[in-house]
């Protein structure tokens, strides 16, 4: 029997997200808002759920920034972040 997914469903997968392993020598603290294609410094555990959502190394996507707002908004504590407010989030300095 062939399940379908609804699109809710759809949303819970996944997209395959840009890793640099390498460590981030020097870093910046950067407004959330301002994070999206930048490497990430830190990881960021918004708690609920309690699931990483940002991983060092990771390219920070629109749709992570998003989501991490949203969280924000309503009242998720971050925590591996340095700012636990996530009002900024550390990033690679460019070169």
């Amino acid at each position: 029997v062939a399940e379908t997914f609804s699109t809710d469903q759809a949303l819970l997968i996944s997209e395959p997200v840009s890793f640099r392993l390498h460590q981030a020598q020097e870093v910046q603290s950067v407004k959330i808002e301002q994070a999206i294609g930048e490497i990430c410094a830190e990881m960021v555990v918004p708690y609920p759920p309690g699931i990483p959502l940002v991983y060092a190394g990771e390219i920070i996507s629109d749709a992570a920034v998003t989501h991490l707002l949203k969280l924000r908004i309503a009242g998720a504590r971050f925590q591996g972040s340095s700012d636990p407010s996530l009002q900024t989030i550390r990033v690679r300095k460019r070169k």
